[in-house]
């Protein structure tokens, strides 16, 4: 069986080739050919997730045109706050990729929070009337989504105490994906809700978790969900099983989600982001990954719309009560990471 787990990621990794330079390729697939085998050799994997979780600070000064100097990204310090201005914090989702044995340097990590994370965004107009208009500063989490989701949120939360505690109101959250299930778990750490954070913006974020990550509706779903089922065998990756609150999934559950979203006091922070493509798989024309139009039929009707990896009644947290929530339209996961002009322009506009 592992053996046939093996073959599969072939067909995945064509599915993600055409979202990376060459060399990020080349990286990625040998990182996961070493994670593979250590998998099939029963190697223990060995957890670098503390470690791994950084801050960073990001000057402005980093973009030239449409080249990003990694150089001008440092790991956030208490010089790099400046009292009273507004800050924005971009937090990544989950990398395929990582296995907790996964060691990083501090360049590759800037590389993933910018290069591979979010360069697109970065590139964009929209980001300099964000640092330029709106004079806000710019940070970025990094983590190994390998690792538990609520570990990485005391993470992410401990590390926003130390430095923005004396801040009031003037921290904003953009996450993606997982990382916006991080942000949420940090805003609800502690018995006391963080005054420095202003609100959370969220994009294609599986509150309710996503049918990909259960092991119930993976075995239905053939080659994909059988390469669902390998990259999710870590426990971030299980943390984003869904939670069955609807009931659409016959055994399927999260406990973690669902004690998370029985908390509501604190949602009023939050604004939410989704994309609503049809079960069909028409998809809006956002450079969408080309094997999102095979996985949104595999969703089918009982979870459309949605953004083929998320459904949109979990990217809404369908049950809850968000401050907003916005359909953006027909595009998958990826093009919801603000790849849209529209999305941009409605982001700029949350913008306090």
């Amino acid at each position: 069986m592992k053996n046939y787990f093996f073959l599969t990621l072939v067909l995945f990794l064509f599915f993600i080739s055409c979202r990376n330079s060459q060399s990020q390729k080349e990286k990625q697939i040998k990182s996961l050919q070493v994670s593979t085998i250590q998998y099939l050799l029963g190697i223990p994997f060995a957890d670098n997730g503390d470690s791994a979780a950084k801050l960073f600070y990001i000057n402005p000064a980093l973009k030239v045109g449409s080249t990003l100097n990694l150089d001008l990204v440092a790991e956030a310090n208490s010089s790099h706050v400046t009292s009273g201005k507004k800050k924005l914090i971009l937090v990544h989702g989950w990398d395929y990729n990582d296995r907790d044995s996964k060691t990083l340097s501090l360049g590759e990590q800037k590389a993933r929070v910018i290069t591979n994370g979010w360069a697109d965004f970065i590139k964009t107009s929209t980001f300099d009337l964000i640092v330029l208009s709106k004079s806000y500063d710019i940070y970025a989490f990094d983590y190994l989504t390998s690792n538990p989701i609520d570990t990485n949120a005391k993470r992410f939360r401990s590390k926003m105490d130390s430095l923005f505690q004396a801040e009031s109101n003037t921290v904003v959250i953009l996450a993606h994906s997982m990382g916006g299930l991080v942000s949420r778990f940090a805003i609800y750490e502690g018995t006391s809700r963080p005054s420095y954070i202003n609100r959370v913006i969220t994009t294609g974020t599986p509150y309710h978790g996503s049918p990909w990550a259960s092991p119930q509706f993976q075995g239905d779903r053939g080659p994909l969900g059988s390469i669902a089922g390998f990259l999710t065998d870590t426990d971030g990756g299980r943390d984003l099983a869904w939670d069955n609150f609807d009931g659409k999934i016959s055994g399927a559950a999260n406990v973690k989600l669902t004690q998370i979203n029985a908390k509501k006091d604190r949602d009023d922070l939050f604004y939410a982001y989704y994309g609503s493509v049809n079960s069909t798989g028409n998809i809006g024309s956002g450079g969408n990954l080309p094997g999102l139009s095979i996985a949104c039929p595999l969703l089918g009707s009982s979870f459309a719309p949605s953004d083929c990896i998320v459904p949109a009644s979990s990217a809404s947290l369908s049950g809850n009560t968000l401050s907003q929530v916005r359909d953006i339209g027909a595009y998958d996961h990826f093009d919801v990471k603000l790849l849209i002009n529209s999305m941009q322009v409605t982001f700029y506009n949350d913008l306090p």
